[in-house]
């Protein structure tokens, strides 16, 4: 089951890469101009608001592709596998990019990640990425190439819900929003890791961002939250089969008072949507689109991103999240559903980046989550009550939504003073520090749980600080102590938990 998991997802990878071309089209911010050509200065400047159902104005912004639109060349269909594989390359120059040209290959309009930085995707049709990449090397050996990887999310398993339904939307566990409050049997995850409401007041001044899809602002849950949005959809407008975005949220945003309510209310969020789905909810992206949605975050003065999605490994990605750490943001992400077999699963499997597994309510691991040594800590994330577009909410499960249940966590206890600071030249940097946890499975970190479950502070930070009459907490406040290169992080063991079986 594991290894026709595995394969299915190799072959959405392929077929997924077509929504590069989405990137050919006109952005609606302009924050750069087009060294290739005089078009790039026909590049509009816009920002679009987004209101919610309450009337309060969200800001959206798009990073701008440098170029004219180019709709035209954008299949009907953002899953079509293309003609030849895509490389990417930094801030190439005109003469390099005419060399290029003249060798066979062909270039997209460059993306401005930030003034003074651009991307531009070169293919060699016909040829395999090995192949472009020898060819580029041979005619401009001084030019640095790296491949444009396929980034998935990939719904739960066919055999955790209705085989029948159309779309995953129209699934079993799904009815109408309801007002709260949640009952403890639906809403079991935030007992589950000891989470106290008032603990959401300790993220007041934490800006967390989310990378995913489009989120629904609309819905009655996540109408009062306090957000910007960045869209990195190439111009294409959010898939109407985009959910996956919307339940991450709920599970940090949503409205105490709903029947979804989210542990982080009083934050501030960064929605970073770069990720289109098919008709059956699997979302794609590449790397171009989160290099963008990354440098976006950190303009934003982002403290904390979630990331509940899956890829192979990438040395561009890894380098903007080493960046990024070296300034202080955290990185949560998923650590994939593809089975006890399955390869690891990126970015979670970065040594700057926490890596979360899931469990149920008995904390019991999820049987299809991925396994392996990069796996940290271990989080809710089966038969959690979420969020779903167009005013609806279910059940899902997956190692996306123990992932933000962590990302909570760390939020509470940095109480928008984050001491990630880890300027430090060629080491790793321990990202949980003294997180408390409780032991599951056999004892000590193992490669199902990690360390363990993942507990909320006992306290917010700072000096007499409490949550509900509770003294401060007295384990240390998250560190940045310095491991060997590629160490993951230590934790503390508060206390012991039973072993837990398959779910």
């Amino acid at each position: 089951m594991a290894d026709g998991r595995v394969r299915w997802l190799k072959d959405f990878q392929r077929q997924a890469s077509q929504i590069q071309a989405f990137q050919l089209q006109t952005s609606q911010f302009q924050i750069g101009a087009n060294p290739l050509s005089d078009d790039a200065q026909e590049a509009v400047g816009a920002a679009q608001v987004a209101a919610s159902a309450n009337g309060h104005a969200v800001k959206t912004f798009e990073l701008p592709l440098a170029g004219r639109e180019r709709s035209a060349e954008m299949s009907a269909d953002p899953f079509v596998k293309p003609d030849g594989a895509e490389l990417i390359v930094t801030d190439l120059s005109l003469a390099d990019l005419e060399i290029a040209k003249l060798r066979g290959f062909v270039a997209s309009a460059p993306t401005v990640l930030r003034p003074g930085q651009e991307v531009t995707r070169l293919r060699l049709p016909g040829a395999t990425r090995e192949a472009a990449q020898y060819a580029l090397r041979t005619i401009l050996p001084s030019v640095s190439a790296m491949p444009n990887e396929i980034y998935t999310i990939v719904p739960e398993p066919a055999d955790e819900a209705g085989t029948e339904a159309r779309t995953v939307i129209e699934r079993n566990r799904m009815g109408p929003a309801v007002p709260g409050p949640c009952p403890a049997e639906a809403c079991f995850g935030p007992d589950l890791i000891a989470w106290r409401a008032a603990l959401g007041t300790c993220a007041r001044d934490v800006r967390v961002g989310i990378i995913d899809t489009s989120f629904d602002l609309t819905h009655p849950a996540l109408q009062h939250i306090k957000s910007e949005q960045g869209v990195f959809l190439g111009g294409q407008a959010p898939s109407p089969s985009d959910w996956h975005g919307t339940a991450v949220l709920s599970v940090l945003a949503g409205d105490p008072s709903s029947g979804t309510p989210g542990l982080l209310p009083d934050a501030t969020f960064l929605l970073a949507a770069a990720f289109l789905s098919d008709a059956d909810g699997n979302a794609s992206t590449d790397t171009v689109r989160l290099l963008a949605a990354l440098a976006w975050l950190d303009a934003q003065g982002v403290d904390i991103v979630n990331m509940s999605f899956s890829g192979p490994q990438d040395a561009a990605v890894a380098q903007a999240i080493a960046a990024m750490r070296k300034k202080g943001v955290l990185f949560v992400a998923a650590a994939g559903n593809m089975g006890p077999a399955a390869a690891p699963s990126y970015p979670a499997a970065y040594p700057d980046v926490i890596a979360v597994t899931a469990v149920n309510r008995d904390g019991e691991g999820y049987r299809h989550a991925n396994r392996g040594d990069y796996i940290d800590v271990s989080a809710p994330g089966v038969d959690i009550l979420l969020a779903l577009p167009r005013a609806q909410q279910g059940a899902r499960s997956g190692t996306s939504f123990s992932a933000p249940f962590v990302t909570a966590i760390a939020a509470a206890r940095a109480g928008g003073r984050l001491p990630y600071n880890a300027a430090v030249e060629g080491a790793g940097v321990a990202l949980l520090g003294d997180l408390a946890v409780r032991d599951l499975g056999p004892p000590g970190r193992d490669p199902i749980y990690g360390a363990g479950l993942a507990l909320a502070p006992e306290a917010c930070p700072g000096a007499g600080d409490t949550v509900a009459g509770v003294p401060p907490a007295t384990t240390p406040m998250l560190d940045a102590r310095v491991l060997e290169a590629g160490g993951r992080a230590p934790l503390t063991v508060i206390r012991a938990g039973a072993a837990g079986g398959p779910n």
